[in-house]
């Protein structure tokens, strides 16, 4: 956690969700307004989800999509939950560290993220064999 404006924590959160292999259409998720409010990206859900935390928290959401659709010459529609990819993990960490970044000096977190991040950042199978370092 970061320490936000006023000296508060700010919460970050990662969402990995191919909700159900169905693109960001247009979801109904609550009303603003008395309007319903409608999901057509990953911003507009990040913007949902922050919208249902108490205002006094400090939130910070990045939704993560893997879904894939497209037409096959033949004119078939395929629709793909992909799965966690290189590129998820990119847009993840980037998001991560930023926290990690602003977070106040302290030897326990430091070596902690650290530790995290390298883990992370070393391919699946290098992970699996070995253990994360101390930092």
């Amino acid at each position: 956690a970061a320490v936000g404006a006023g000296g508060g924590r700010l919460l970050r959160a990662v969402v990995l969700d191919d909700l159900f292999i169905t693109p960001l259409d247009g979801w109904l998720c609550g009303e603003v307004a008395g309007s319903p409010r409608r999901v057509r990206s990953e911003a507009d859900m990040e913007a949902y989800l922050r919208s249902r935390v108490p205002a006094t928290a400090s939130v910070a959401v990045k939704v993560i999509h893997p879904y894939s659709e497209w037409n096959t010459e033949s004119g078939l529609r395929v629709q793909v939950g992909s799965g966690l990819t290189q590129q998820h993990v990119q847009q993840a960490l980037t998001f991560l560290t930023t926290m990690i970044v602003r977070a106040p000096p302290s030897p326990c977190r430091e070596r902690g993220g650290r530790a995290a991040l390298e883990l992370l950042r070393r391919s699946p199978r290098k992970a699996a064999e070995e253990p994360a370092k101390q930092v």
